[in-house]
């Protein structure tokens, strides 16, 4: 009988125990985070993808594609990779994705598009991605660096060269990428500027290379024979101050401009008028004439006046430059604190291209002054110069030529390119020098 109500008991008690125990776990609430809580959505259709536009390519870095499919959420929520790379989203419907191509070059790449409400990804899309910079010459050493470049009329890009921060004279690329020595090192270390120019100056029906190099002259550089300690033009009586760039106007006079007081224009046969420019001092790394898009002739100034950067430019009528027509064209201290212009390009749309020591490399500041980053993340620094290729090399696009040299953390031999072409879908403005009959 004892026994009997021992084993009753122990019944009792494992009955309370169970209805206790499913009481408490059927009212807790659920642990989180667990696994099934965040994925709990999963097993909703997955995406699909049908297309991607522009059809069979795009250019890396800087195009924008529209993926067509079903099933995609928000931007939040939608992942695009090519291959491993995770593409920025721009925007998304629940059937179109656009997205920021990657700076990922290449063919057949794989692009998958996920969603995070669903356990699957869409049927990868093959595409392929072309490089909008490319090295441009590709047999330098890891010690070498391209500094001043310049085109003549047949393609041939002068440049001035040195070798572990040493100047070696300037050399000449051909169009089949050949290299070889045009003019030996003279007095200077490198050029900070080089220009050809025909018409007047041309020497024996060729093109005549000039170059400045942040002295008190301009100096006609001459194949194969070292440049003197003597400028073409210059000296304490007519160019009284350094020069660090200059350029050439449609009829045939030079504008130069570098570290003091005034703008000189210097025609062929070398008479020289100055402008006053700064009122106490300036440094100007960048000098440009540029017809714009109204046929008004501009020459632009880039660089530090009187203790402000920014980009400065006058009209010029016949030979000189209009009486009260300065206007700083672009405040570029303001927009980049801290930084330096370095050079100015423009395509004939009436866009200008600043070379600058900016993170960004290359800014880009439309006719109507909006400016931003040009191809950021692609384009790499350290900024030298650069030139508009002075011929065409196909029918939709131009190329401008961009010369570096290693910044302070760049210590791999991968970084021994210095020079690059960026394909540019426009035409770049004239180089007059070039133009000169």
């Amino acid at each position: 009988m004892k026994k009997n109500i021992y084993v009753n008991n122990r019944i009792k008690y494992l009955m309370l125990f169970f209805l206790a125990f499913t009481i408490f776990y059927g009212c807790a609430e659920d642990a989180s985070p667990v696994l099934y809580n965040e994925y709990k959505d999963k097993g909703t259709p997955g995406p699909t993808a049908a297309s991607i536009s522009p059809a069979n390519f795009a250019y890396a870095g800087m195009d924008t594609l529209t993926i067509t499919g079903t099933n995609f959420t928000d931007s939040a929520h939608t992942n695009v990779y090519f291959n491993n790379v995770k593409a920025t989203v721009i925007s998304v419907t629940s059937t179109e994705i656009k997205v920021k191509a990657p700076n990922l070059p290449g063919d057949n790449l794989d692009v998958r598009v996920s969603v995070n409400t669903a356990d699957v990804f869409a049927v990868p899309l093959k595409y392929s991605l072309k490089a909008v910079q490319e090295v441009y010459y590709d047999k330098y050493k890891y010690t070498d660096a391209a500094v001043a470049i310049t085109f003549d009329r047949e393609g041939n890009l002068y440049v001035s060269q040195t070798d572990k921060g040493a100047g070696i004279g300037v050399k000449k690329i051909d169009l089949g990428k050949n290299i070889s020595d045009y003019a030996p090192k003279g007095q200077e270390t490198t050029w900070s500027s080089l220009k050809m120019a025909y018409g007047p100056y041309a020497n024996n029906g060729q093109g005549q290379l000039f170059g400045v190099r942040k002295l008190k002259g301009i100096w006609k550089i001459d194949p194969g024979v070292a440049p003197g300690a003597m400028p073409w033009v210059g000296g304490s009586t007519t160019i009284d101050q350094n020069v660090n760039d200059f350029d050439f106007d449609p009829a045939g006079n030079i504008w130069a401009a570098g570290a003091g007081k005034n703008i000189f224009r210097v025609k062929a046969d070398k008479s020289v008028v100055k402008y006053p420019f700064a009122t106490s001092s300036s440094k100007i790394n960048a000098v440009r004439v540029f017809k714009d898009p109204s046929n008004t002739l501009y020459l632009y100034i880039g660089g530090t006046k009187d203790g402000q950067e920014g980009v400065w430019r006058y009209k010029i009528q016949g030979d000189a430059i209009v009486s009260g027509s300065e206007e700083l064209y672009f405040d570029f201290g303001a927009a980049y604190p801290g930084k330096s212009v370095l050079s100015l390009a423009f395509s004939v749309d009436g866009y200008m291209y600043i070379g600058t020591t900016a993170d960004e490399t290359i800014i880009s500041v439309s006719p109507s002054k909006k400016a931003q980053a040009f191809l950021p993340g692609v384009v790499m620094a350290k900024f030298f110069s650069f030139v508009w290729d002075s011929y065409p090399t196909n029918t939709n696009a131009q190329h401008l030529i961009f010369s570096r040299d290693l910044t302070s953390d760049e210590t791999d031999k991968q970084y021994s390119p210095k020079m690059f072409s960026i394909v540019m879908f426009k035409q770049g403005a004239p180089y007059y020098g070039l133009e000169l009959q």
